[in-house]
């Protein structure tokens, strides 16, 4: 599937099933994509503000310099993604996996429950993980 640069804001995609899709630069602002398989797809540089992404899985999944601010990741799996320049701001990661990916700065995220370790973390200043 190749959606690069689309406009799916608002869209409802639950349960949808867009493994290995192509989604660069797209707009997925405030998209319901609660359960959806996401697995190997390419999110770089998207806008997922406020996207509902509740038990998606986002196995090694590129988000390299995506917006997720504001987003509701309860429960997703990102488990080996690449989170690398990926904004969280105010993000909901309760209970969600992130083992093996590589990270990014969690400050103001809700982390709840979440597994981040073993990761790839080249540098660290401060990891704040607010409960």
């Amino acid at each position: 599937t190749t959606l690069v640069r689309a406009n799916l804001e608002n869209a409802l995609l639950d349960n949808a099933e867009l493994g290995n899709a192509r989604l660069q630069s797209a707009s997925l602002l405030n998209t319901d994509l609660n359960r959806a398989t996401l697995f190997r797809a390419n999110l770089c540089n998207c806008n997922l503000q406020r996207a509902r992404l509740v038990g998606a899985d986002l196995q090694q999944v590129d988000l390299r310099f995506s917006d997720l601010s504001f987003a509701d990741l309860q429960g997703a799996n990102l488990s080996s993604a690449n989170l690398e320049q990926t904004i969280l701001e105010s993000a909901n990661l309760a209970g969600s996996n992130f083992y093996r990916a590589q990270l990014v700065d969690f400050t103001n995220a809700q982390t709840d429950g979440t597994t981040i370790f073993p990761t790839v973390i080249e540098t660290i200043r401060t990891v704040i993980c607010d409960s």
